[in-house]
């Protein structure tokens, strides 16, 4: 009997919940692009210009998880991928969607220009379809605690910025208790108190893996108001598809792959396999082939397939 390494498959899946962000679906929709000059304020709250060239607006339906959490994906990265290119993204904005011509549809992404021209090369393209997932951060500095400048002693909002994996809750300690912040739609979390809460902070940062950090001496004073406090620490840089998704036995037609998004590690790995089985989008096998053979095939066909090699 046959058993198929599923290591190239990815899950499709219509529920979409707290636990699974970022999640391991492989997204297929299309891309469109803005000028630079409509983003200095972007809805995630982070200062201007952000770090790196590229960086995108995520459609209100994934930024807020479906309106179950205000602003989770901000800050998050994104692969996007077209035939002609791929790139890594930073979510620094908000694409309204449905309320706005902007972004019609759920699967939309609104990249920066210089962003955009990584994909296509040509600005005059309206709508590119590509396909993106969700995937860690590179940072290997600490995540920075910023302090936005309008608190005081009695009311304190906080933003985590440079972390590898989006943030699920920031939490304080206090009298040895830990007390969780609430989360605004433009990306900050709120901290009341009766009591003063200048002072030297403890705060436990968790993320949407589940992994927390935390940090016993974050300095918080009418000095920090405005300004970033850095931590000890950052997420672990881990692909959740490489971690999860990977090792479990999947049915093809549960799955889709476009081939030309494969790294060059992916495609050795196609490469050493003596057969290769490959299905059509709704999960019907086309043939099983050697891997020049489905190079040749691929090469004249166009759209979404399944590659999986056969273990036997």
């Amino acid at each position: 009997m046959k058993k198929y390494l599923s290591i190239f498959l990815l899950i499709i899946s219509i529920t979409f919940h707290i636990s699974a962000l970022p999640d391991t679906i492989l997204h297929e929709g299309f891309s469109t692009w803005y000028y630079d000059e409509n983003t200095t304020q972007p809805a995630c709250g982070y200062s201007w210009p952000p770090q790196g060239s590229f960086y995108c607006a995520m459609n209100s339906y994934y930024l807020h998880n479906n309106g179950i959490d205000s602003a989770l994906c901000c800050g998050a990265f994104i692969q996007v991928t077209s035939a002609e290119g791929r790139i890594i993204c930073r979510i620094i904005d908000e694409c309204p969607y449905p309320e706005s011509w902007a972004c019609w549809d759920q699967e939309q992404i609104d990249v920066s220009a210089s962003a955009f021209m990584a994909l296509v090369d040509d600005t005059t393209v309206g709508e590119l379809p590509v396909t993106w997932r969700f995937v860690p951060g590179s940072f290997s500095t600490p995540i920075k605690y910023h302090f936005n400048d309008g608190g005081n002693e009695w009311w304190m909002a906080v933003q985590i910025r440079d972390h590898n994996h989006a943030i699920k809750s920031i939490e304080l300690k206090k009298d040895g208790n830990w007390t969780a912040g609430t989360r605004t739609g433009y990306n900050y979390f709120i901290f009341e108190s009766s009591e003063n809460m200048y002072g030297t902070l403890e705060f436990r940062v968790t993320a949407t893996t589940d992994e927390s950090l935390e940090d016993t001496n974050i300095p918080y004073n009418e000095n920090m108001l405005g300004k970033d406090a850095e931590g000890v620490s950052n997420f672990t840089v881990t692909d959740i598809i490489k971690n999860g998704l990977f090792t479990k036995n999947l049915r093809p037609k549960s799955c889709i792959k476009l081939y030309n998004s494969l790294t060059p590690i992916e495609k050795s790995k196609l490469r050493n396999a003596k057969r290769i089985n490959v299905f059509s989008i709704n999960g019907r096998l086309i043939k099983t082939v050697s891997y020049s053979k489905m190079n040749k095939f691929l090469k004249f066909s166009r759209g979404m397939y399944i590659v999986q090699p056969v273990v036997k």
